[in-house]
């Protein structure tokens, strides 16, 4: 069973800011905590938000993610897409590099 504790201090020194998961996932979290949602909802969710975390800060690819996530890739797309977070992790000097190579 996991336990997750907002304390009055922790939110004034936005101390959950600097959670693992990100400010979605902390959100995600509270919000089904509050609805007193069932473990399993929780798990899973806890385990899409952390994958959307690692994938952000770029430790996993975007299939692993999916993996971790236990969805598919195109459903987890979906989720990054929903969530604001890209889809891909290129760059604009790669998309430059890569039109240079096509040339």
């Amino acid at each position: 069973m996991i336990f997750i504790v907002f304390t009055p201090a922790a939110a004034k020194n936005q101390q959950f800011e600097k959670s693992p998961l990100g400010d979605l996932g902390v959100i995600r979290l509270f919000r089904l905590i509050s609805l007193n949602e069932n473990e399993i909802e929780l798990k899973k969710d806890i385990k899409i938000s952390y994958a959307m975390r690692l994938y952000q800060l770029e430790k996993l690819t975007i299939g692993k993610a999916a993996q971790l996530a236990g969805l598919s890739r195109f459903e987890f797309e979906m989720i990054l897409s929903e969530n604001r977070i890209s889809v891909s992790n290129l760059d604009i000097d790669d998309v430059k590099e890569d039109l240079k190579n096509l040339k």
